[in-house]
């Protein structure tokens, strides 16, 4: 659930099946990135959801799809960039 701090109240919605994700707000406060991992291990996603809508909706901005590799975000301190980190124990790159 995402929760409104001003208001105490749930704002519409659910995001499911997600385990120790990141999450960082967009500029404009209207929804937030965050990092996705498939059941199985088999791929990680960064994706953006827009607050009001159905998970299902969500873009996906990146997808991983190395079995053991998963991504991370953090944003550059200016707010212009998203930063994808990979890390795993199968990593490969090229």
């Amino acid at each position: 659930y995402v929760k409104n701090m001003s208001t105490g109240k749930k704002v519409p919605g659910v995001l499911k099946n997600l385990r120790a994700c990141d999450m960082i707000w967009g500029k404009d406060n209207r929804g937030f990135y965050y990092a996705s991992f498939s059941r199985d291990s088999s791929f990680s996603q960064i994706k953006y959801h827009k607050l009001g809508t159905a998970q299902s909706r969500d873009k996906v901005l990146y997808t991983l799809a190395q079995p053991d590799v998963y991504a991370s975000i953090s944003m550059t301190a200016d707010g212009k960039y998203l930063v994808v980190h990979t890390y795993g124990t199968q990593h490969k790159i090229g």
